[in-house]
């Protein structure tokens, strides 16, 4: 599908079932998902959830793992994954690496069209020097 400003974002799933037709949720097992970012594409993947394609939003239950362009990674787990805002929230402890070094708290909340990544509680962040040239 494509998100209001256009952009493409796909899912897959090695199985999807939908209870009816009248009900919006779509329950997963072993999905991936792929968003288009001005930068470049995220790649999402976890063993199961459910997506409301009302609200364009992913649930994941367990183990989640998110790459996307730039050095950027994040693993957390039990999270929601908002297709329309591009925005992620953890439902616990997150690990993590962007191009200046490693994070981690026990909660998160990211903006991943703007790389933005809020901790909430134990915030850690270390920082890796650059080698200049």
């Amino acid at each position: 599908g494509n998100d209001d400003k256009g952009q493409p974002f796909a899912l897959v799933a090695g199985s999807a079932i939908q209870k009816s037709s009248a009900e919006p949720v779509v329950w997963l097992q072993k999905l991936s998902a792929q968003i288009g970012l001005a930068d470049g594409p995220a790649d999402v993947v976890g063993d199961r959830g459910h997506y409301n394609m009302d609200r364009q939003q992913v649930t994941i239950d367990g183990p989640l793992q998110v790459k996307s362009s730039g050095g950027y990674r994040l693993e957390t787990q039990n999270s929601t994954l908002d297709l329309k805002s591009k925005t992620l929230k953890s439902g616990g402890a997150v690990t993590g690496t962007v191009p200046q070094g490693t994070f981690s708290g026990d909660q998160m909340n990211a903006d991943l069209e703007n790389h933005v990544v809020r901790l909430d509680g134990n915030a850690r962040l270390r920082i890796v020097p650059r080698k200049t040239r």
